[in-house]
């Protein structure tokens, strides 16, 4: 499976150990591109299903940002994936009865190459996603363009 998280955020920039309220905005999205042995598949839910301010810990050490409690659940129910039957069988999948939410908890960001002309800079993002009661790891190489009142954040590619 590959996952594409776009986060836009609304919060001051990480320079320092402390709390910070982080505010995920509606605009953002988790999608999840897989395939079947019948078709490919794409299946996304919106941020207004999850936008929410978030209180997080974080440490900023080296162009890295390691995060303690940055945690957001996803319900499994407002996922689509194009077509009923496509969803009926990721919600199934993921199986939607005995665990209603998916869970995702960001790690760390490490930053890998900045633009020095603009306010652009890529990363690698370590997230935690906890879906039917299994939890791994994945690592999402993200370009983050740095704003006045936060953040956006895309993911160019990732290692499942």
């Amino acid at each position: 499976m590959f996952w594409i998280i776009s986060l836009l955020t609304f919060f001051s920039a990480l320079e320092y150990t402390g709390v910070e309220g982080l505010y995920i905005r509606s605009q953002s999205m988790v999608e999840v591109h897989g395939g079947s042995n019948v078709t490919d598949f794409s299946c996304h839910i919106g941020g207004e299903y999850f936008a929410d301010t978030v209180r997080i810990e974080f440490e900023d050490q080296n162009n890295e940002f390691g995060f303690r409690n940055f945690l957001f659940e996803l319900p499994v129910e407002k996922f689509a994936c194009g077509n009923r039957f496509l969803t009926k069988d990721f919600r199934k999948t993921l199986c939607e009865e005995d665990h209603p939410r998916m869970t995702v908890k960001l790690k760390s960001f490490k930053q890998t190459r900045v633009d020095k002309i603009s306010t652009i800079d890529w990363g690698r993002l370590e997230a935690e996603f906890t879906i039917a009661g299994v939890t791994n790891t994945y690592f999402t190489e993200v370009r983050r363009d740095l704003l006045e009142t936060g953040f956006n954040m895309n993911s160019v590619s990732t290692n499942v």
